[in-house]
């Protein structure tokens, strides 16, 4: 199988979700480390330089650079950037309607609540995960596709009021 086959993503498509820039970057570094280690070593002189497999190597390098082409953010279009940039919108309108307050993630706090506004937080967060977080991560891979090179692009915390 050949490293350099291209794996588009499609870019409206937000099921499969891409890499973050930090998680590139360390495929990127492990590549480049096992390509530095197995150099020019071949089968029949590998175990010469204390190399017992490089043909695991090879295929590690490859699977690697497939993962990292498949999954990368793909380029985008205006009219795919105005897509996602709408439906991030939207999203984020209706996170933020719901989004649990900083008082409510403190109702976990259970010294100093009451049980009924214990049990109060526990079911809104119960809730909130099943109906809102699925939300959260379309808005995230929606997030990494428009801005690919932001490191805190995903913290969704600068939404909470």
């Amino acid at each position: 199988m050949n490293a350099n086959v291209n794996y588009s993503i499609d870019p409206l498509d937000l099921r499969v979700k891409t890499l973050n820039v930090n998680q590139r970057l360390r495929l990127e570094k492990e590549i480049k480390t096992l390509e530095r280690e197995i150099g020019g070593v071949s089968i029949q002189n590998a175990a010469i330089i204390d190399c017992p497999f490089p043909e695991e190597v090879r295929r590690s390098i490859n699977q690697k650079k497939r993962s990292l082409a498949r999954f990368s953010p793909p380029p985008l279009t205006s009219r795919e950037k105005d897509e996602l940039s709408r439906r991030a919108k939207i999203l984020e309108a209706k996170i933020k309607e719901h989004m649990l307050t900083q008082s409510e993630l403190d109702s976990y706090e259970i010294s100093s609540k009451t049980k009924e506004e214990v049990s109060r937080a526990v079911s809104k967060g119960i809730w909130y995960s099943r109906n809102i977080k699925p939300l959260e991560f379309q808005l995230k891979e929606i997030y990494r596709r428009l801005e690919p090179e932001d490191r805190d692009i995903t913290n969704l915390n600068r939404l909470r009021t």
